[in-house]
């Protein structure tokens, strides 16, 4: 099967998403994902089984809230989310932001595809499906930040 742009691009909570790098074509090593925020928006306080996350700002500024700890991104800042770490997201600017998400193992595209897709009441078995879980009783690990 192949892809096409058009299924590498998704809008969801005033985001778009694309998939520069998709987890199909690493055959699921990794995936690297663009994040704009169109004005304000966030990802609620959540934590992956699965993946870690490494973020890279490009441009903008963006609110990290890791394990209890608050980090302002601004450009060139390299913010480092170990798998099962409670973190959340926030834009707060009307103006864009733009961020390089880099998940290993793969599967971060697919979870923004099937969000894309999803109803809100069929929100929990899609995040359940990817490994997210929103509770915050998760053990917490440490994530790093690297400034410019």
């Amino acid at each position: 099967m192949t892809e096409t742009n058009r299924d590498r691009i998704w809008t969801s909570r005033n985001c778009t998403v694309q998939a520069l790098v998709s987890s199909r074509q690493t055959e699921g090593r990794f995936a690297v994902c663009r994040i704009t925020a169109i004005g304000p928006c966030s990802i609620p306080e959540h934590a992956h089984r699965y993946e870690s996350l490494c973020f890279y700002v490009e441009e903008g500024e963006f609110r990290f809230d890791l394990g209890g700890r608050s980090v302002a991104a601004l450009p060139g800042t390299v913010v480092f989310v170990p798998s099962l770490t409670v973190w959340k997201l926030s834009h707060e600017a009307t103006a864009a932001g733009r961020l390089l998400l880099m998940a290993s193992p793969g599967g971060v595209d697919l979870l923004f595809h099937d969000l894309a897709a999803a109803q809100a009441e069929a929100l929990d078995p899609i995040l359940e499906k990817h490994g997210i879980s929103t509770v915050s009783r998760l053990t917490v690990r440490s994530a790093d930040v690297v400034g410019k």
